[in-house]
């Protein structure tokens, strides 16, 4: 049953109290009225819609902004040789670049398409390979001593990395530049 029916019900049992004609106005009115109530709340149900949907449209335009900030933010990371430094981590470098580390996390996942660890790496191995094409003194340092000044903390880990993205250790490769 419906509030409309429910509604008709109660008019009903107090129909005695009311001529015909007087009847049949009020029940005109209240249902007209309950009608308009109706119309009326689902106006305001997408009138709420509508406004969430703007709210969502401005939080995607913040998201946005804030990209491009975190965007802005990393290329002044790259370029001030931020990631040479060893123990960096996600929430120290988010905290450095005034944003969050969830945030930090999917902008770079998103736009370099790579996690935050694999992100510094690869800067670490690219400026290492930028340096021994152009300093040679760079080519008799030891393993140790390269990982040491691109930032890890251990020879091995180094190594490794670098095998990764290479191919070959790293003594393999600066034998080939000899």
């Amino acid at each position: 049953m419906s509030v409309r029916d429910i509604l008709r019900n109660e008019l009903d049992e107090k129909k005695e109290y009311f001529s015909e004609e007087a009847y049949n106005v009020l029940v005109t009115e209240i249902v007209s009225e309950f009608d308009n109530a109706i119309i009326s709340n689902r106006q305001d149900k997408i009138e709420c819609n509508d406004i969430k949907s703007i709210d969502a449209k401005r939080a995607e335009v913040l998201t946005q902004n804030s990209i491009s900030d975190i965007l802005i933010s990393l290329k002044k990371f790259e370029e001030s040789k931020g990631f040479l430094k060893s123990n960096i981590n996600l929430i120290g470098i988010a905290h450095k670049l005034s944003t969050n580390s969830k945030y930090l996390s999917k902008t770079i996942n998103l736009h370099k398409k790579k996690s935050f660890t694999k992100y510094i790496t690869d800067l670490r191995i690219e400026y290492l390979l930028n340096r021994l094409q152009s300093d040679s003194k760079y080519r008799n340092y030891t393993i140790k001593a390269i990982a040491q000044e691109i930032g890890f903390n251990t020879p091995n880990t180094f190594s490794r990395a670098f095998y990764k993205k290479m191919g070959m250790y790293p003594s393999e490769y600066i034998k080939t530049l000899d």
